[in-house]
């Protein structure tokens, strides 16, 4: 997903060249980028489609408002991707990156949700469950919407949406939410 979003907002590559590893509670908010690219398909797929006229609004700067930030994920082995990833440190390390990423910044995107994906679900075998979970978890608890994007997986959209209602319905709340991760963590643990 961040290679399209570097390929269409080209203006990002750039960022890679002056921005070092990233510290556990670290993340890289890159704003102002303009996109100039459609596209179509996904991996192998992924191809340029036509031109693109950012008509986003500007800020004093001139900058376009738009703010893209960086979050590294954990990166798991095939092998050990089922079991690592659900202990109780690993979760932390990921719900304190997407917190520290999704914390609102100043200005007119402070109040804007966190448009998201399958964070680390790809080449770094995330569970996406889990990681849909502890993103929902960050950004619930910094008072940010949370709009959750699944590249047409609609079964699992669906489930996710599922999940989200019953959350609400039984009004449970960040802290309830990240006990009942732990506990399940404990349970998964041989």
């Amino acid at each position: 997903q961040e290679e399209i979003r570097f390929l269409i907002n080209t203006e990002l590559i750039a960022a890679r060249l002056v921005t070092q590893a990233l510290e556990e509670d670290e993340c890289l908010v890159m704003k102002g980028a303009e996109r100039y690219s459609y596209y179509e398909g996904y991996a192998e797929t992924f191809q340029f489609k036509s031109d693109y006229t950012d008509t986003t609004e500007r800020d004093s700067l001139q900058r376009r408002l738009t703010e893209i930030v960086a979050i590294d994920a954990l990166r798991f082995s095939p092998r050990a991707a089922v079991t690592t990833q659900f202990a109780r440190t690993c979760m932390l390390r990921e719900l304190n990156k997407a917190y520290c990423g999704f914390l609102p910044g100043s200005g007119a995107l402070r109040t804007c949700p966190v448009a998201t994906g399958l964070w680390g679900c790809g080449a770094f075998n995330g569970n996406p469950q889990l990681k849909a979970l502890l993103q929902l978890t960050a950004t619930s608890g910094i008072g940010r919407g949370l709009l959750f994007f699944t590249f047409e997986d609609t079964v699992f959209a669906a489930a996710f949406q599922q999940l989200y209602d019953l959350l609400v319905h039984y009004r449970v709340n960040v802290g309830q939410l990240w006990s009942l991760l732990v506990q399940f963590s404990e349970w998964r643990s041989p």
